[in-house]
Formats: C-alpha cells, structure tokens, sequence
C-alpha cells in the first residue's frame, strides 16, 4: 500500500525538489553575487556580512545541487508506472502466448475482413 502512495506522490515531491531548487539557486546567486560586490570594495568593512554569507552559501550550494540531482533522477507518475508494470507485463504469460499467436491471429483478421467485404459487395450488387 506505501509502495501505491508513493507512486501517486511521485509528482509532488519533484513539484517541492524544483521549488527548492529554484529558491536555493536564486539565493545562491544572489549571495554570491552580493558577496563579490562587498569583497571588491576596499573601503569596506563587511567581514562580519561576508562570513555570515559565506555560511549560508555553504549551505545553500549543496542544497541546491542535491535538489538538482533529485527533480532530474526522480520519475514522474506515468514514468514510475511504466517502469512497475512494464516488466510484469512482458512476463505475463497470457502476453507471451498473445504474442506467439500474432500471425495466426492477423490471418484469421484478414480472413474475416475479406468476408465481410465480399458480403458488402454483394449486398450493393
């Protein structure tokens, strides 16, 4: 049953990955950005700011890596789905009989149509 939740989650949690994602990335530019603009500064006396995004940083560089890493591995619903059912399908054993049976099946087809063809022609004659 947990299994069942999590294939019908899958969405969501690639939804959260990629809002983390982009606010981790945009605070991460934005950090980094802002800690250039004060190191260049040679009339300042930021260093107390400067480490204190550095520290973010450390953290938000990670976390948007593994966020990355995570929307881009984690399956969606439909894909998670055919990856469960499609094996099963291939070893079903009604499947690989079906299968077996592909010629003889599109002969009896034909067959048919041909006949329901000919009753067509005759019907408008």
């Amino acid at each position: 049953m947990f299994w069942y939740y999590l294939l019908v989650k899958l969405d969501d949690f690639n939804m959260a990955a990629g809002i983390v994602m982009c606010l981790s990335g945009f605070l991460t530019a934005l950090l980094s950005l802002l800690t250039v603009i004060e190191s260049c500064d040679r009339y300042s006396s930021y260093e107390k700011e400067i480490a204190v995004k550095t520290k973010i940083l450390k953290f938000s560089i990670p976390v948007f890596f593994i966020s990355v890493l995570f929307a881009t591995l984690m399956p969606t619903t439909k894909q998670a789905a055919f990856i469960w059912m499609a094996p099963q399908i291939v070893e079903n054993g009604a499947v690989k009989d079906t299968v077996k049976n592909i010629p003889e099946l599109t002969k009896l087809g034909t067959e048919y149509l041909k006949g329901l063809l000919k009753e067509k022609v005759d019907e408008q004659h």
